[in-house]
């Protein structure tokens, strides 16, 4: 359940929570954006803001936006920041704090500072996944993501390792056989270069459940 808005009249707030969560995000991740040289922002750059209400993008509630400020602003307000974070009081306070440093570290990726001025970027894959459901990872930023996601995926024993340290060799035969697995209700175990994997189909799973 969302906690009461605790800034009175306002509708907009300082959002000095938030900031220290990104703080801690930079101090973990710095040099971890998936091997891009990209520079980017550190948070006395950024102003990290509450707003009381909930907005959506096609209908979806968003729990935080990140825009890069103008010239302009920044010489009316000489200021030096370069993004403002505005973050949905409601969506964030029913976070766990995992969750928010998975949001924070998601917007922290769209900051982009290009010859010291700022932009955002787009998300890394951008397509549906009727798509990839049809045609599978049909371009090099999909199977990227398609290895990052691998180790998160249910159904994978002893794949806890980082996406950056996940083998291509074995993420790619992991998705070879996986719905052979799922097909014949079978489980496999199998090793590349001193790694090992288990998939288990569905009736595997209900097998040991059982046992």
């Amino acid at each position: 359940m969302a906690i009461e808005w605790p800034y009175g009249d306002a509708n907009i707030a300082e959002a000095d929570a938030v900031e220290a969560v990104m703080r801690d995000v930079m101090a973990k991740h710095a040099g971890t954006m998936m091997g891009k040289p990209i520079q980017r922002p550190g948070a006395n750059q950024i102003r990290f803001l509450f707003v009381k209400g909930v907005t959506r993008k096609a209908g979806v509630p968003v729990v935080a936006s990140v825009r890069a400020t103008t010239e302009l602003e920044r010489f009316v307000h000489d200021s030096n920041v370069e993004f403002v974070l505005k973050v949905s009081w409601p969506l964030w306070s029913e976070l766990t704090d995992e969750q928010r440093e998975s949001v924070m570290f998601h917007e922290w990726c769209h900051c982009e500072l290009l010859d010291d001025e700022p932009g955002t970027l787009p998300h890394d894959v951008h397509e549906f996944s009727a798509v990839i459901e049809a045609y599978g990872l049909w371009d090099r930023a999909q199977e990227e993501m398609g290895l990052a996601m691998q180790p998160h995926l249910p159904g994978i024993e002893g794949a806890e390792q980082d996406a950056d340290d996940v083998d291509p060799g074995l993420a790619a035969a992991i998705g070879d056989i996986k719905d052979l697995v799922d097909e014949e209700g079978i489980s496999v175990t199998f090793a590349r270069r001193g790694r090992e994997a288990t998939i288990k189909g569905a009736q595997a799973e209900e097998q040991a459940a059982g046992a």
